[in-house]
């Protein structure tokens, strides 16, 4: 008597599920990746930040609540106090 083969369940997933998970795979970013102006390539300095833990901590959630990412919102500042001071 012939085994009977059993397949296994394959997960669907809907079109926006397959471009998040290929955007990670591709850029290693998920959804957040539309906001990136520029490419990581392009960027060409870094900058280092030493501030308090809470800061950090109630700046992430806060980050977190408005569903924005700490470096799109920190980048957003730099570039609008920069025209600022330069006016």
């Amino acid at each position: 008597m012939a085994r009977k083969q059993i397949k296994k369940p394959v997960r669907k997933t809907t079109k926006a599920q397959d471009a998040k998970i290929e955007s990670f795979i591709s850029n290693g970013h998920g959804s957040d990746n539309s906001q990136l102006a520029t490419s990581v390539s392009a960027l060409d300095a870094r900058v280092s930040l030493r501030i308090s833990k809470e800061a950090r901590t109630s700046f992430r959630i806060a980050c977190l609540k408005n569903s924005v990412s700490m470096e799109s919102e920190l980048r957003g500042f730099i570039y609008k106090r920069t025209r600022e001071l330069t006016r």
